[in-house]
């Protein structure tokens, strides 16, 4: 069994004019790694203001087996509607791997639709919450 370490350097050159553009790389890097598009991974080295807040379920409720589907479920909705209605209403983007969640967006929408999110797996149905 083989095993291939790919890695890719990121530096600046001296002609660099922005100090920040190193780490807006690995930013970029790290979005598409976590499952963004290539589009809005761009839009980081483009805006200032966005950020990353990732967070698993169990931080939230503690769930186990099923319950952990179904809570994801509750988040995407039947056809992605629920996930989509969210990412329009508060234009950010969601990505939903199995126990983690990914939100990128301005720091205080992302702090809030945290809070909307573990709002969904507690208590509150789907419709009341596109309604609301």
């Amino acid at each position: 069994m083989q095993i291939y370490f790919w890695y890719q350097k990121l530096k600046t050159r001296k002609d660099t004019p922005d100090t920040g553009a190193l780490q807006k790389r690995a930013d970029f890097v790290h979005a598409f790694m976590l499952g963004f598009d290539v589009a809005d991974a761009i839009a980081l080295l483009r805006l200032d203001d966005l950020y990353i807040e990732s967070f698993e379920i169990k931080d939230v409720k503690t769930l186990k087996g099923e319950h952990v589907s179904r809570a994801i479920g509750r988040l995407s909705g039947k056809g992605g509607k629920t996930n989509f209605a969210i990412e329009n209403s508060t234009k950010t983007r969601i990505v939903l791997v199995d126990p983690r969640i990914h939100i990128l967006g301005l720091l205080q929408i992302s702090g809030l639709l945290g809070i909307l999110c573990a709002a969904l797996f507690w208590v509150l149905q789907q419709g009341k919450f596109i309604q609301n």
